[in-house]
């Protein structure tokens, strides 16, 4: 399988925008 740049900077945003959406998430459950 060749590396595909756009492929691997996909993953890296999408783990990311995971990372800060579950983040957000317990920060709200956590203020509540």
């Amino acid at each position: 399988m060749k590396k595909n740049p756009i492929l691997n900077a996909w993953k890296i945003v999408t783990a990311t925008s995971g990372f800060l959406l579950a983040l957000f998430i317990f920060k709200v459950r956590k203020g509540r």
